[in-house]
């Protein structure tokens, strides 16, 4: 009798702090929807305190931090977290942020690349490590990234608009064009890849593709006076005198309506 009563009396002790462990969480969202993360947070602090072991509360305590601007504190609540559950992919990936927005570019980089190689379908992360490869212009590093990114998303118009960028770079034009054309396919609203294309096609001497992708630049936006000027002076550049001037004047008249 004694053994059943105690264990009985166990689970409502069990029962009662996991019913106030939730009060104190529940408490703790309402004070953060209505904008008291002081409050919040020391509700929460209070819910850990009857739940240690909830990492999920853990996780969103790091998250009132970051919305105190406090980073480095709640930097150290994920690395605990990571502790003990390692391979959590919501947690890497806060962790990689946090790292990002405090400069510590290495920290973040193993982070998504452990996310990526945990979960390859994280399609905004392949994003942000393939643009921290870039910014350090490791462009063999941003490659093997975009390429991960486009075997994983082959409709992913960034990825293939970024390795015709490193192709570029690297003085590949054929397979430059082919990325940006794809790009184009994928996404024929985007200006972004056809300057690109412009600017490889200038740069071989090509001026019929040129002026071709200026002009179907100007088809689907007639207004861009950007584009018409840069045709204007392509054409100036080029030797083509008559083209430039009848585009500039055209110009001066749309300016004067």
């Amino acid at each position: 009798y004694f053994k059943n009563n105690t264990l009985s009396e166990d689970k409502k002790v069990v029962s009662a702090e996991s019913e106030s462990s939730y009060y104190y969480f529940t408490e703790s969202q309402l004070e953060r929807k209505n904008g008291n993360i002081d409050e919040a947070i020391k509700h929460l602090n209070k819910a850990i305190e009857i739940d240690p072991e909830s990492l999920y509360m853990q996780r969103e305590l790091a998250i009132l931090y970051l919305q105190l601007k406090d980073s480095e504190k709640a930097l150290n609540i994920i690395k605990k977290i990571l502790e003990k559950d390692p391979d959590n992919i919501q947690t890497l990936i806060l962790y990689g942020k946090l790292n990002q927005n405090l400069k510590k570019v290495d920290a973040a980089k193993s982070a998504y690349e452990k996310v990526v190689s945990i979960d390859p379908k994280q399609e905004s992360i392949f994003l942000l490590l393939g643009d921290l490869y870039m910014q350090e212009d490791n462009l063999n590093k941003a490659l093997k990234t975009y390429k991960q990114l486009i075997q994983n998303f082959p409709e992913s118009h960034v990825g293939h608009f970024f390795i015709g960028k490193i192709y570029a770079a690297q003085g590949k034009a054929v397979k430059a064009e082919k990325e940006f054309q794809k790009t184009l396919v994928l996404n024929p609203n985007l200006e972004e890849p056809y300057f690109e294309l412009i600017k490889l096609y200038k740069k071989q001497g090509k001026k019929k593709k040129t002026i071709k992708l200026f002009k179907e630049v100007l088809k689907k936006d007639p207004q861009n006076i950007r584009t018409a000027l840069e045709l204007g002076y392509y054409y100036h550049e080029v030797g083509m005198k008559k083209n430039a001037e009848k585009l500039f004047i055209d110009l001066g008249k749309r300016s004067l309506k």
